[in-house]
């Protein structure tokens, strides 16, 4: 996919950023507008750790979709480069976690995108800084080898 793909509605790029693994966990978009994204979740039992708080990665997949489904608003397709989380307080199950992400720069190819995660009652749970790179197109004759990073002709 080329960086200067068409933008996908923002409807659609929230449902296919947040696939079958974000159905699973249960997350649904509440807003999706360019370059920003609202997605809700309820944390369940079986989200817990063995401390009987969510565990860390409900959380980070949460953040993780809602900066996805804000970058594909602008750059369908687009994949994780990086992200960092920082938590703050807790959350049991029962609690409705909402991630709210924004745009927060586009430069080509790139983008860097900040979430914040909050519970029912406005507490603030993390802050993610996710950033992602639009997929350029394949060229023909050129792969890249994952194994040693040398290029085949």
């Amino acid at each position: 996919m080329s960086s200067d793909a068409p933008a996908a509605p923002p409807e659609t790029a929230a449902a296919v950023a947040g696939g079958p693994f974000a159905d699973r966990l249960g997350i649904e978009t509440l807003e999706s507008a360019e370059g920003r994204c609202v997605m809700r979740m309820t944390v369940l039992p079986e989200m817990l750790n063995g401390a009987g708080v969510v565990h860390g990665a409900v959380v980070f997949a949460l953040a993780d979709t809602c900066s996805g489904a804000a970058a594909w608003t602008n750059r369908p397709g687009a994949l994780a480069q990086n992200a960092q989380i920082n938590w703050f307080r807790s959350a049991r199950a029962g609690d409705v976690l909402t991630a709210s992400g924004q745009e927060v720069a586009l430069a080509g190819r790139s983008g860097t995108y900040d979430i914040s995660v909050t519970n029912q009652d406005g507490d603030l749970i993390a802050v993610f800084r996710g950033a992602s790179r639009a997929r350029s197109e394949a060229r023909p004759g050129r792969t890249r080898s994952m194994a040693n990073h040398s290029r085949e002709e």
